[in-house]
Formats: C-alpha cells, structure tokens, sequence
C-alpha cells in the first residue's frame, strides 16, 4: 500500500477540476483571476488505529468565483453543477489519485457534497475519508527452529 499525502489528493483535484477549463488555485486566494476555482482544505484529522494503519478525513470546499465581483447566481449555480458532474462515476462521486504504478492508484469516494453561494461565491463541500498507513513495522529476526522432548512415563 501507498502512503496517499494532502498533496497527492490536491494534484487529484486540482487535476480534475482544470478539465472544466478554468483556472484552479490553492495558494494565495488575493492573487486569483476570475472566474475560477479555489481549494480550500477545511479541516484534516488523523485516527490511529492499530497495526501501521490510520483514518484520515479531509474536509474541502472549493469555491468558484464567478466573472463578476457582483456575482451571478445561474452562472455560479451551473459552475457549482458542472463541478459535482465532473466526479460522477457510475452514480458515485469518485476522485481518482494516479501513480506511475498503475497498482498503486486510488479511488476516493467524495462524502456529503454539498453546494450553496454565501456572498456571490459558490461553495462545493464535500468530505474524504480514508485508511492508510503509517509508520513501519520493527524488523526483528524470527525464532528460530525449536526443537521439543517429550517424556512419556
């Protein structure tokens, strides 16, 4: 298993979302250009759970931000729309993590979506959540062969 990292699912996205052909930003919300798309990780928590294994949850809102500071509701509700359609797979809504080893590749399943605007910019939120590991296994050499006597009085 591969170690899947903030920055492995923001290439993801940031990949996904371009296919709409628009700009797609995650740094320095004050340098943008309209319209576009923005990432924003909300919150990141990591679960611990026995044997190298961890729960991390992400939480996102991308936010689109519509050719007017004004804004434009259709415009902002179709671009918020065309996003939610862009991870549809088969009924899901699926973000795919690509590798140069095809084995390794990963498919997140995109939880509680939701869309709304809050003053003239759409919000796209959604949650991951999945298990990974973590950490590596102590290397120890194994017993040796034993060998057993029995008594039999």
């Amino acid at each position: 298993m591969i170690t899947i990292k903030y920055n492995d699912i923001r290439q993801a996205l940031t990949s996904a979302i371009g296919k709409l052909g628009l700009s797609v930003y995650y740094e320095d919300i004050t340098k943008i250009k309209r319209p576009c798309y923005y990432i924003n990780l909300i919150d990141y928590q990591k679960e611990f759970n026995g044997n190298y294994r961890e729960l991390k949850k992400l939480d996102f809102d991308i936010l689109y931000f519509s050719k007017d500071k004004e804004g434009n509701n259709s415009e902002t509700i179709i671009a918020l729309e065309n996003l939610d359609d862009n991870f549809e797979v088969l009924g899901n809504k699926i973000l795919s993590i690509s590798f140069d080893d095809k084995e390794k590749n990963r498919y997140l399943t995109l939880k509680d979506t939701r869309m709304h605007i809050v003053d003239n910019i759409g919000h796209y939120e959604f949650s991951i959540e999945l298990f990974d590991k973590y950490g590596k296994p102590i290397d120890y050499e194994l017993m040796k062969e034993l060998k057993l006597e029995v008594n039999d009085e």
